[in-house]
């Protein structure tokens, strides 16, 4: 009888002890796990509340001084793939390759925000994004974001370097 006890303790003990877990997307990627929805998971993080100021604009290039407010140099065109992916987490946005007439109509009407984003920088769960946005005047902001995956999305965490604010 105390055999028999004692065996059942220990297999309660070793169902106790152990937990089925599932499958865990790589460190870093979101649940979908391609590299364009990590990717536009980060951007959407970045750009965030940016259609609080009226019409979502996102300018279509990714541009390593995206957080600095000047004219972006040695800019790259987005993807289809990527562009897609930001739809579907922004189906009002719009896209311009060409940010000077949407500047020159917020400078007369307002009602936008045109949004710049730099490459994605480093990998795994902690990433960094030069980013900025535009909403007219004296109505802006940039930095490069500090953007981390935690309960099973990407969240701004923090910054480094510079933030300018007008």
């Amino acid at each position: 009888m105390r055999k028999f006890v004692a065996t059942c303790v220990a297999a309660l003990a070793l169902v106790a002890c152990s937990k089925e877990v599932g499958p865990r997307p790589l460190a870093g990627l979101s649940p979908q796990g391609s590299a364009v929805q990590r990717q536009a998971d980060i951007y959407a993080a970045v750009i965030g509340g940016g259609e609080k100021f009226g019409d979502l604009w996102i300018v279509d290039q990714i541009c390593p001084d995206a957080g600095e407010p000047v004219d972006h140099k040695g800019c790259t065109p987005m993807s289809s793939d990527l562009k897609a992916a930001l739809l579907e987490r922004f189906p009002a946005a719009r896209f311009t390759s060409d940010p000077q007439p949407m500047q020159d109509r917020l400078m007369e009407k307002g009602g936008a925000t045109i949004n710049w984003v730099g490459p994605v920088a480093g990998s795994g769960d902690t990433v960094q994004v030069s980013s900025g946005y535009w909403c007219g005047g004296l109505c802006g902001s940039g930095g490069t974001k500090v953007v981390e995956f935690k309960d099973g999305e990407w969240k701004v965490t923090g910054s480094v370097g510079g933030t300018w604010v007008s």
